[in-house]
């Protein structure tokens, strides 16, 4: 094993090199989380229930884009629960179908950046073609969280910067 004493100046330099390279690998690192933060999509989730309030298991949910023509199925756990994340922000609709219940249709579900939207259902007894549709109009507020979502001016903005 050698040892070499360097002088002043080279051990500067090496400390300099040492201090980039450091700085570089922690900015290489710190760019997934910061690109993985910002999202652009939204979350349907709910729970059906039949008309004595307990859960429906196996209910077939299909969230539904017309103007982008996409179409997602799922199936509702035992807790009569469902969720569709990452959906890209926009108006859907919801059709919930189980047997011996008339299919539910949520119309006008507005889905926002970085938000949850509920969207419950209380299926009615009946024959399984008939349907019972539910007009979203009012303004939906996302419940299960205090996060609010930066508007797309903010979010822009803030990019440019």
């Amino acid at each position: 094993m050698k040892i070499r004493f360097l002088n002043g100046s080279e051990s500067i330099g090496k400390s300099r090199v040492m201090h980039a390279l450091l700085c570089a690998l922690v900015l290489l690192l710190a760019v997934p989380f910061a690109a993985q933060a910002q999202q652009y999509a939204g979350t349907v989730t709910g729970t059906v229930t039949d008309p004595s309030g307990l859960a429906v298991a196996g209910a077939e949910v299909a969230v539904i884009n017309a103007g982008m023509g996409v179409t997602l199925t799922t199936t509702t756990s035992e807790q009569g629960v469902y969720s569709f994340a990452q959906l890209t922000a926009g108006t859907y609709e919801i059709h919930i179908k189980h047997a011996s219940f008339k299919e539910f249709i949520a119309k006008s579900v507005e889905v926002h950046v970085s938000t949850v939207t509920e969207v419950n259902a209380k299926l009615e007894l009946g024959a399984a073609s008939e349907m019972v549709t539910v007009e979203a109009s009012d303004v939906q507020v996302q419940t299960s969280s205090a996060a609010a979502a930066k508007s797309w001016k903010a979010r822009r903005f803030a990019n440019f910067l």
